[in-house]
Parts: structure tokens; sequence; C-alpha cells
């Protein structure tokens, strides 16, 4: 081994954690409960010996951010629909008016497209990140010129031994703010390097949109070992190994405050706020090496955190291209059939052209919600996943045999409806009787009566990538069915967010922006277009 690649490499323990002091839950346990800990902070604060001198550091640290107080937490961006709970109870069991164009849909789906296994669960990204699952190892570790393995949760007493192993930085009054090592002053166990392996390590390359070729070929190799405290910030390194194209910071149990990260590419931002879970489990945060990345601070507690390179080892004559693996680009090739599936393929294409042709006189175009979701700039047909690419590929062609358009557009719903305590939620659901709070589990207002239902046709992408669209479009889908999946699919996605007004006894729901093909007649192309630039009214007829 040469002496960079010992430098970066992981020193891995055997698989014997018996010196290492942990409870039933797997977790090390702490000499006073949470509560203590969260009254002792104020004057762990105030004081001396940590945090950072303010009034009220966390409250400083939020206001100068400008952070998370009104946006949700990002964490993978799963494809939809995600499977949750319905909130408007009955939309699940509703008839699909456009369900004879869905089955023809879902049979192609089903009989052509096999997806590739690095693909299944999530769409591409260029960052990404959370806690760990449930199922994750213990962690232990050892670091030279510390006695015996570091558990965790951290503890107070372990964290000043790690801090007094090496100089460490200090800020103008003298209080510890950092502290960094090579990887190779690190053990960490085999059961947990095993995990970061075959869990994390796949479940990065699959929201990167990775191609298995270049997957099959990826690993993870450790390069520093970070401790943050008293106001320190995360920092990038100067420069990588040969053949990393991502990052991956592994973020160790431990509280604290601060210390979120954001990622940034073209106008997209994704932030990330391990304190919210990193006490309870390990949390990581991965992204490829182009994104722009801003640390935040840490105002009180430790912040321990094993970074890695996401590395690419080529066989002979194979390279890559940090651009070209942002989205997935690689994987959008062609599906490949054989003649057999060629043919069914086929007939699919002719059912749906049928289906067009009955429907001429359509008055509003419909959408197909595809299976991942994709950035403003990679809303085009050569940069769709493979399973995505296809099923337009094929659906384009049965519009154009019908004398339809099929664009690519960007949908929001937002849902107005009523809450009201006497409305009857079946006690099953909700774990309550009648006149009480029609709330799920998680906070989210559940209803049966809607006072509308909006979808907005945010743009309309041409197959040069073109919006034609001069403004948005909505659509009432009590009175216009607009999804070709019907009212079940997004029974099974979570809002986004929601706004209660009491005094209405209403709750407004927003979802998340989604990818859609659209599909019109095309002598209504100019009515859709004069409909957009007269910034057109909900009920406005084209």
């Amino acid at each position: 081994m040469s002496e960079t690649e010992a430098v970066n490499a992981v020193v891995i323990l055997s698989d014997d954690e018996e010196e290492v002091v942990i409870n039933e839950n797997g977790k090390r346990w702490h000499s006073g409960e949470r509560a203590i800990k969260e009254e002792g902070r104020k004057d762990a604060n105030d004081g001396d010996d940590g945090g950072i001198d303010s009034e009220d550091p966390d409250e400083e640290y939020m206001s100068d951010e400008d952070y998370f107080e009104d946006e949700p937490v990002i964490y993978q961006a799963q494809m939809l629909p995600d499977d949750h709970e319905p909130v408007i109870l009955d939309e699940r069991t509703k008839d699909n008016p456009l369900k004879e164009l869905d089955d023809i849909f879902t049979a192609f789906k089903s009989d052509c497209i096999r997806p590739d296994p690095y693909m299944e669960s999530f769409d591409s990204s260029f960052a990404c990140g959370g806690p760990l699952r449930r199922d994750a190892p213990n962690i232990a570790l050892n670091i030279d010129g510390v006695q015996g393995p570091i558990a965790f949760p951290l503890d107070e007493k372990d964290a000043q031994r790690i801090l007094s192993v090496a100089p460490n930085e200090k800020d103008a009054k003298d209080k510890t703010t950092s502290l960094e090592l090579e990887a190779s002053k690190i053990l960490l166990n085999l059961t947990f390097q095993k995990y970061l392996d075959d869990t994390v390590l796949p479940d990065v390359l699959s929201t990167f949109g990775v191609p298995s070729r270049v997957a099959k070929n990826s690993r993870l190799q450790a390069y520093r070992f970070y401790v943050r405290t008293n106001g320190g910030m995360l920092t990038l390194p100067e420069s990588v190994p040969s053949g990393a194209y991502g990052t991956v910071f592994l973020v160790l149990p431990s509280e604290f405050n601060g210390g979120s990260i954001s990622a940034t590419w073209a106008d997209d931002e994704i932030k990330f706020r391990p304190e919210s879970s990193a006490f309870e489990c390990a949390y990581y945060i991965a992204w490829f090496n182009d994104v722009e990345i801003k640390f935040h601070p840490i105002t009180y507690g430790y912040q321990l955190v094993i970074a890695f390179s996401l590395i690419y080892d080529p066989v002979e004559g194979d390279s890559i291209i940090l651009e070209s693996l942002k989205y997935g680009q690689l994987t959008t090739g062609d599906i490949v059939l054989s003649n057999a599936d060629q043919e069914k393929a086929n007939s699919f294409v002719e059912r749906a052209a049928t289906y067009f042709e009955g429907h001429k006189d359509a008055e509003y175009p419909i959408f197909y919600m595809l299976e991942h979701r994709y950035m403003s700039d990679c809303l085009e047909m050569e940069h769709l996943r493979k399973g995505d690419k296809f099923l337009a590929q094929a659906f384009l062609a049965a519009a154009e045999k019908a004398g339809y358009h099929m664009y690519l557009g960007f949908i929001e719903r937002n849902v107005k409806a009523s809450v009201d305590d006497e409305s009857e939620i079946p006690s099953d659901i909700i774990g309550k009787g009648k006149n009480e709070c029609s709330m799920d589990e998680e906070g989210i207002y559940l209803t049966t009566t809607t006072i509308y239902d909006r979808y907005t046709l945010l743009c309309l992408m041409d197959i040069d990538g073109n919006n034609v669209l001069g403004e948005p479009i909505e659509f009432d889908q009590k009175k216009r069915p607009v999804i070709i999946q019907g009212p079940s699919w997004y029974s099974r996605c979570k809002p986004e967010t929601q706004d209660y007004q009491k005094d209405e006894s209403s709750v407004t729901y927003m979802y998340p922006v989604v990818s859609a093909l659209v599909f019109f007649p095309k002598e209504k192309l100019n009515d859709i277009i004069q409909m957009s630039l007269s910034s057109s009214e909900l009920e406005k007829e084209m």
C-alpha cells in the first residue's frame, strides 16, 4: 500500500464489540435523562465553557441563516407516489374517469419496462442524505491516542478525550472550535463498515442515478475525521483523490445544535439538518463534487464527522465525466426490446392511438405522472430516466398517430377542504371519536369534503425543451378530470405543506411539483397558448 493510500484508508477493527458498553437498544447509557441535558443547555451556553457568547445563540443562529423555520428538511428525493396514508379519506376509492387510458399505460409499464436494479426507488439528484435506517448496526470507533473504543451517542467525557489527542483550533477567547485527523488515525468496526458498503453506498448511487457500469466499480474511501464545537464549521478538502466524483459526510451520533449543510447546483438548493436526528442515530449527506456546499456553525455540543470520497475505479479504456453523471444522464439510453417484446409494445401504442382518436374533441389536456421528478433544466426527452424515456417515446408515437401533441410539463396540486369538527371521520383511522380533532399522527388534517381541487400546469415543454406557456394554467379536477392515473394516484402522496384556517374550518394542502406527460389534440395548442398568455381564469374554457 502506498503512503497516500495508507493516509486515506479506514483501518477496520475486528467484529469484536464486547469492549463497547451499550444498553439494550444498542446505544450508550447516559448518566442523566435527556431532559436534564436540555435543562443544563442554557447554563452551558451562558458560561465560559461552551457555546457562542450571545444572549440566545440558537435564536441568533436561526436568524442569521434564515434557516428551516418555514420549510421542510429535504432528504432523499423519492419518486412519487410515496404510499402515504390518504388525507382525503375517500380519494383512494374514487372512480377514475380516465381508467381506460390508464389501463393501457399500466399494462405497458408492466409488460415492457424492466427497471435497472440501481434505479428502482429514487430519482436522480445532485445531493441526498438523512438518518440511517433503524437496522443500522452500532458504531464503535477507536482513535489513535484515545484509550479504548468510543461508543455512541457521544458523551462529554469521550468528547474531551478525543479533543486531547491532537492540537486543535481555538477562537479568540481560547475556546476549542475544531479538531481534524487523517483517516488513518481512526478505526471503524467491521460491522458498520460493511453496512456503509452494502446499504448506504447503494442508496447514494441510486439517488444520484449512477449507471450500473459505474455503480459496480464505485467505492467509499475515508479521508478525514472532523470534530466541531463552539462555533466551529466543517470544511472541504483542498484536493480529492483520483477518480473521486462525489463526497459523503457521515455524522456520528451526538447531541448538538447547528451544523447544517446546504447543497446548491444551478438554481436548486437542498438543505440538510443532521441535528434533528443525529442524537439517536448516524446521519449522512452526499453530493457530487461540483456542487456548491455551505456549512453552518455548531452552536451547542459536538459534531463528529467522517468524510469519505465517492470514487470510481474505471475498467481499462473507460472514464466518466462528472457533469454527465448528474441526474443519471448516462442511464437514459434506449431500452432494447426483443422482437416479441417490440410487437407487444406496438400493440399498446395502437391501443393508445385508438383511444386518442376517439377523443379528438377533448377541450383540455390530460396528464400522466412520470415515475421520477426532474429539475427544471432536465425536463427534456433526452434527459429522462430510462423507464420514463421509453414510456414517453412510445406514447409520443401514439399521440402523433392520432393527431395529438405530447409535451412534458410540471404539475402542482392545491386542494382546499373542510375540516369541520362536526364532520365524521372514521375513528379506526384517526384513533379518536367523532367531534375530536381530525388529524393523523403526523399532524396532517384529515377530510372527506373538498371545496376545490386545483391542478396547475406550470410549464409545457415541447420536444426541443422550450416552454410554450406564458403563464401557468389552472384546472379544477372536480369539474375536469385531468390525471390519467385518477384521484387514487395522489391519495398516496403526502402534502408538502398545509394551511389551516380556523375561522373557516378549512385546510389548504399544497403538494410537491411533479413531472408529467401532457396530452391534448393538436388543434387545441393555440387555445392553450392563448389561455396562458391572457393569464387565464380558473374556469375559463379553451
